[in-house]
């Protein structure tokens, strides 16, 4: 009895020691928490590029303004982090106040007492004028600061609509006018993760099958490249600016690093440690027969 219970040890012992053998890749992705720099700052092969004008470049009339006041559609920071195993583009947007707050006084849904008296307003949800508009050129086509054509998808809110149209849009207009641009919908999946607030204040939200976007000519794994603009503001915000990624009709290139696929025969294939934990089992099992028919002879 106890070498069968032995050998019952080790067999079980064995399986364990190939269960850990199958090692399934694990790829970064951000969980998003509303905090930007928190849910992209750890992760690898994230770009971040920071707006060259920094705190402060998008215009506030101080007075009227409290003193140190920023509009909410001053950006930080956009990070950008591509999952080549699910084809999702996660973007995350750190703004130096509440994303779309464009009076910065930490409600991004209501107008301050100063706004109103400039005869502005600050709307909820991205609503009236106000805009979000991440530019994207899938190819590499469009001539920086030119103006020209080249730009094929837009995502974010138009100047028209409100954050329920949330999505990804053909690109149609001039990057010096980006949220006049909107086109027809495009098929793929925009998720945003929440409606900025005091507790998420950054836009975050992910582009699914990135590489069907229009013009798109990379695959999954491969080291890929395309051109940004991000743009964020308002025409009914009177006397707050607006602010551009890197200004306004200029591109700045995002180059991703390819994901090389896994190299063949470092992994055990599922069938293989099936038929090889089978062939331990029946072994043991065998073992047992075995001593039960001794034991059967030994009797008097």
């Amino acid at each position: 009895m106890r070498r069968y219970r032995l050998l019952t040890a080790t067999v079980l012992s064995l399986l364990l020691v190939l269960a850990t053998l199958v090692v399934f890749p694990v790829f970064a992705q951000p969980t998003f928490t509303g905090n930007a720099p928190a849910d992209f700052g750890g992760l690898p092969d994230t770009v971040a590029v920071t707006d060259p004008g920094g705190v402060g470049d998008v215009g506030v009339p101080i007075p009227p303004a409290p003193p140190g006041t920023v509009s909410g559609w001053d950006v930080a920071v956009l990070y950008l982090n591509y999952d080549h195993a699910t084809d999702t583009l996660y973007v995350g947007v750190d703004t130096f106040g509440i994303c779309g707050d464009a009076d910065g006084d930490g409600n991004p849904g209501g107008t301050s007492a100063w706004l109103a008296g400039l005869g502005g307003v600050d709307l909820a949800d991205l609503s009236g004028t106000e805009s979000f508009c991440l530019l994207i050129d899938t190819n590499n086509d469009y001539v920086s600061g030119s103006g020209g054509p080249g730009i094929d998808v837009v995502v974010g809110v138009d100047s028209v609509n409100d954050i329920t149209t949330f999505g990804a849009y053909n690109f149609v207009g001039s990057p010096f006018n980006p949220q006049a641009g909107f086109g027809a919908a495009l098929p793929n999946t925009v998720t945003l993760y929440a409606n900025p607030s005091a507790a998420a204040p950054d836009m975050e939200f992910s582009i699914a099958n990135f590489s069907t976007l229009p013009n798109a000519s990379f695959t999954p794994g491969q080291a890929f490249s395309f051109q940004i603009n991000l743009f964020m503001g308002s025409l009914q915000d009177n006397g707050v600016g607006e602010d551009y990624i890197s200004s306004a009709g200029a591109t700045v290139s995002v180059n991703v690093v390819g994901q090389p696929p896994p190299e063949p025969g470092v992994v055990p294939e599922a069938s293989t440690l099936i038929l090889l934990g089978s062939g331990l089992v029946g072994l043991g099992a065998y073992a047992r027969l075995r001593w039960r028919g001794r034991k059967r002879k030994s009797r008097p």
